[in-house]
């Protein structure tokens, strides 16, 4: 769907005043690398002009198929309408008795047409785990790849290492950690609003013990920082490589731009430099396939419960069905033992 970026203006003091200053169709973002599908916000489509009340489902549902989109961008399409829905029901703006909820999956409501194939490139390595000989060739080459790119270098470790989201991982910033100095209670906190679940109000701050490996992409961010001392004025443990420093210089006309996701590495960006680094080492596999890999190997090592615990997961059926996913050797040394059960001895 994309990301909403407030424009500052100080003539704009209601959402009245955004409206009548930026009109449907407006100023449309046309450049392809930072819109590279053509998509439009609701407000500047067709829809952008019309009441609340005179949505129906059959609106909803020509728009979200009007393109060829994934399932997912299907279903968050949707869940952006039942949000401006549920919000204009809970502030009676349609008046005392609302329409029928017309954001409804059931009932007559809205379809979401499933593909029969995915058109999703990274699918393909949904049931992939790396096996421990690429990991260590991953690391071997994050460490080399750091002299050349700092920062991408070091939030590939620290994904490679934690398993944690790559959007996740690009939003920590140096406050998040605590008590550095104190090997036995160090730890990092991961706050809720930037957690992929922050709508729900069963989301909260989660709290990581730091490991010895953490430290270690810790250190070399502090080395990195030594380096390039400008970059200590950003508070991303990862900062962008193209930040525009005038901004950063200039707090009283952007006094918030330096924590802003311009500051931080882009998950854009982090996607080419992996599969830079997965092309050069001729392996298969995503940055998702990290985060699966340390499940995989780690439910190995200590068990489900534990890693379960590791990991914060909520549901072992999450981690049983996304996350553990044994590589093929492991599989055929299973299969192997299963098959000893029926080796009988002749009479």
């Amino acid at each position: 769907m994309g990301q909403v970026k407030l424009i500052t203006d100080k003539k704009i003091k209601t959402y009245g005043d955004l409206w009548k200053t930026y009109q449907p169709g407006e100023n449309i973002e046309t450049n392809k690398w930072r819109n590279r599908k053509d998509e439009i916000s609701v407000y500047d489509s067709d829809l952008g002009g019309l009441e609340i009340d005179d949505l129906t489902s059959g609106i909803i549902e020509r728009f979200i198929h009007q393109k060829d989109r994934t399932e997912g961008v299907r279903l968050n399409i949707l869940k952006a309408f039942q949000c401006l829905w549920g919000f204009a029901h809970r502030k009676r703006l349609m008046g005392d008795t609302s329409p029928l909820d017309p954001t409804r999956r059931k009932y007559g409501g809205v379809t979401i047409v499933q593909d029969e194939t995915t058109n999703t490139k990274n699918t393909q390595y949904n049931d992939l785990a790396f096996t421990l000989d690429q990991v260590r060739r991953i690391e071997k080459e994050l460490v080399s790849y750091g002299k050349k790119k700092p920062f991408i270098a070091e939030v590939l470790q620290w994904i490679l290492y934690t398993g944690m989201r790559k959007s996740d991982a690009c939003k920590l910033k140096w406050e998040n950690i605590h008590n550095f100095n104190d090997k036995k209670k160090a730890y990092i906190i991961h706050k809720r609003e930037d957690q992929k679940g922050r709508a729900s109000k069963k989301t909260k701050d989660e709290k990581f013990p730091i490991t010895f490996l953490m430290r270690r992409v810790i250190r070399r961010l502090i080395v990195q920082r030594k380096k390039y001392p400008k970059y200590q004025w950003i508070p991303f443990l990862f900062p962008s490589g193209q930040i525009n420093w005038d901004k950063v210089n200039d707090p009283i006309n952007y006094p918030d731009h330096k924590y802003s996701d311009e500051c931080r590495v882009s998950e854009r960006t982090l996607n080419d430099h992996f599969n830079k680094i997965r092309d050069k080492l001729g392996i298969q596999g995503s940055i998702r396939t990290l985060r699966k890999t340390k499940d995989t190997w780690g439910i190995d090592k200590i068990g489900e419960q534990k890693m379960m615990t590791v990991m914060a997961r909520k549901s072992i059926e999450v981690q049983r069905r996304n996350y553990n996913k044994p590589v093929d050797e492991r599989k055929q040394k299973w299969a192997n033992e299963v098959a000893q059960i029926y080796q009988f001895k002749n009479n």
